[in-house]
């Protein structure tokens, strides 16, 4: 082993490989983080038996292939998303919506659908982080396709009160007396002494909506 170390210390590479079958395998994995603080990345990739050295070197050496059995294998949700932004770099786009679809990576899908105008994407992927709770996600999807009154939904769902009132009055005005009580008597539950004043001011379009009807 130690004259293996001292041809890759002196850059003699083939003189190096021809040595590797004299050393036994119980060494390989320390032999690998040898050759990879040493520069030798991808003699490291063919000598590390640890499938997350194994990964990470795949990764280093832009081998998405490798990379993603791996991922795959070891049913990894932080290998896939490494898979799939990788992938994304080198214009494999099925592959990376793929990578992020098995992580559950919902913001580089937003971004990924978004860039593409890709509606079908979007619905879907705003159906997926609202049940994940990722309401922000799922709000931002509904928004890109003009869903306001999922928007909404989304912003009552996850009891974002003001922000749904003002939403409402901005958006879906014929909701407005439906997000007024409900911001109220989350107020009052939460012990509140008085509503501010947005709330009057909305009571106050509201009545004048009705009058104006």
């Amino acid at each position: 082993m130690m004259s293996f170390q001292v041809c890759i210390l002196k850059e003699e590479t083939q003189k190096a490989e021809t040595l590797l079958p004299q050393i036994p395998e119980s060494y390989h994995g320390k032999l690998a983080k040898f050759l990879e603080v040493n520069g030798q990345r991808e003699m490291a990739f063919k000598v590390t038996p640890d499938p997350d050295h194994k990964f990470e070197l795949a990764i280093a050496l832009n081998n998405v292939e490798v990379a993603r059995a791996i991922a795959e294998d070891q049913e990894s949700v932080e290998k896939w998303r490494k898979v799939g932004d990788i992938a994304l770099s080198r214009g494999m786009f099925t592959l990376a919506e793929s990578c992020f679809k098995c992580s559950n990576d919902v913001n580089s899908l937003l971004l990924f659908y978004s860039s593409y105008g890709d509606e079908q994407g979007l619905t879907e992927l705003a159906a997926q982080a609202e049940s994940l709770g990722k309401y922000n996600v799922a709000f931002e999807a509904y928004y890109l396709l003009a869903q306001v009154d999922k928007c909404l939904d989304v912003l009552v769902k996850s009891k974002r009160m003001a922000e749904a009132a003002i939403f409402a009055r901005a958006y879906v005005p014929s909701r407005l007396s439906e997000v007024i009580p409900k911001w109220s008597g989350m107020l009052k539950e939460q012990n509140f002494p008085f509503q501010p004043d947005d709330i009057t001011q909305l009571q106050a379009e509201q009545i004048q909506q009705e009058v104006a009807q």
